[in-house]
C-alpha cells in the first residue's frame, strides 16, 4: 500500500517534470477535502492526462469556488460554463451582473507573481508552464471583463511573491 502510494507520488513529480509544470509552495497552502488532490487519469502512467483540485478566485467581489478535479485538458470557458450554472436571481445580483461566462476573463499567476491572461478556449496545459501550481492546486482568477483592466492594475507582484514559501 505504502509502495503503490509513493508511486503515485512519483508519477505525478515525473509527470509534472516532463510537462515543465511547476507547484510552488506558499505560506498558506489552501484547506482542501482529504480527496483533492493532484493525481494523473491513470496512476500508473505519467503521460496520462493529469487532474488537479483548482480554487477559482473572483477578486472584484472577494469570493471563491473551489473545484474538486480539474483537468489540464479543460479550457477556462469549459470550468466557467460549469461554474456559472447558476439560478438567474445570481445574475441579478448587482456584483454578478457581468458574471455570464462571455463576459469573463481568466488569468493565472505567472512564475515571476505578475499575471497571464488564459484565452477562454486555451486548454490549462498550455499555460501551465508559464503559471505555476500551489500547493499541487490551480488558481485561477476570475474577472468581469469590464473590470479587468482596474483589477490588472491593481495587482501586487511582489505580495504575491511574498506568499510563496523559498522552497
Amino acid at each position: 500500500m505504502l509502495l503503490e502510494k509513493k508511486e503515485k507520488e512519483d508519477n505525478v513529480k515525473k509527470a509534472l517534470k516532463i510537462r515543465n509544470y511547476t507547484s510552488i509552495s506558499t505560506t498558506l497552502p489552501e484547506d482542501v477535502p482529504d480527496s483533492s488532490e493532484l493525481h494523473l487519469e491513470d496512476p500508473k502512467d505519467c503521460r496520462s492526462q493529469l487532474i488537479m483540485p483548482a480554487v477559482i478566485l473572483y477578486p472584484t467581489t472577494n469570493e471563491f469556488d473551489f473545484v474538486g478535479e480539474v483537468s489540464e485538458l479543460s479550457t477556462p470557458l469549459q470550468l466557467t460554463e460549469m461554474l456559472m450554472d447558476r439560478p438567474e436571481e445570481y445574475f441579478n445580483d448587482g456584483k454578478h451582473q457581468n458574471f455570464r461566462p462571455k463576459k469573463l476573463a481568466t488569468y493565472l499567476e505567472s512564475n515571476s507573481g505578475g499575471m497571464i491572461k488564459v484565452g477562454k478556449k486555451v486548454m490549462f496545459s498550455n499555460a501551465l508552464s508559464r503559471a505555476p501550481l500551489f500547493d499541487g492546486i490551480l488558481r485561477v482568477y476570475i474577472v468581469p471583463k469590464v473590470d479587468s483592466e482596474k483589477w490588472l492594475s491593481s495587482w501586487d507582484k511582489k505580495k504575491a511573491l511574498s506568499r510563496r514559501s523559498n522552497n
